[in-house]
């Protein structure tokens, strides 16, 4: 009698195992979308150029199609954030950066994101721009006369970061991110001189 349990144990074993293995046979592998949730993809650091010309010193981007006024004397900076993530800093000369913060000074952030996602999502907040919180809003702005979404956020200990989003391209948009600190008011000057400038090719 126990010999003859014994074999229904393992015959009800087998069948959960076999069971199993044919589950594994025929369920469709996961896309590769749906395993890894793919980002925006950032335009490639060799594409951004320094332009010098009586005018002044200007960022160039042929690939993307745009170009912007450098803020005199100011720094230029190409730094890699994350994989095959690159952004261009321009920072005033007392600018100081600890872990990618701005501590001190001026400095304005500048990339391009490929992404039908986040450009249809920028889309959707210029239908209805609105505020966020108590500390952060949406707006509408126009940058070249692009219908441009705008994002501030202000707090007396951060200071005040403005990010403008210009859709630009079909799925392309152009970033421009500062973040002002206390008592640098001026700083909001030289980001909107920088917002004025811009030019598409």
């Amino acid at each position: 009698m126990r010999r003859k349990k014994l074999w229904f144990f393992i015959i009800g074993a087998l069948i959960v195992i076999a069971g199993f293995f044919i589950y594994l046979l025929l369920t469709p592998e996961p896309s590769e979308e749906e395993w890894v949730e793919i980002g925006p993809k950032f335009e490639e650091p060799q594409y951004y150029e320094l332009q010098e010309t009586e005018e002044g010193t200007f960022l160039v981007n042929k690939h993307a199609g745009f170009s912007l006024k450098v803020p005199d004397g100011w720094k230029v900076e190409k730094v890699n954030t994350g994989i095959d993530q690159w952004i261009v800093n321009l920072l005033s000369p007392d600018a100081i950066l600890e872990n990618s913060q701005l501590q001190q000074g001026c400095g304005v952030s500048v990339w391009v994101e490929y992404d039908e996602r986040s450009y249809n999502h920028t889309l959707a907040n210029l239908e209805n721009p609105k505020r966020i919180s108590e500390y952060v809003l949406y707006q509408k702005v126009k940058i070249h006369g692009i219908s441009s979404l705008q994002l501030i956020g202000e707090s007396e200990k951060v200071g005040k970061i403005i990010g403008s989003k210009v859709p630009f391209k079909q799925n392309t948009l152009l970033i421009i991110d500062t973040r002002i600190l206390p008592k640098r008011s001026e700083c909001e000057t030289f980001y909107n001189q920088i917002l004025d400038s811009i030019n598409f090719l």
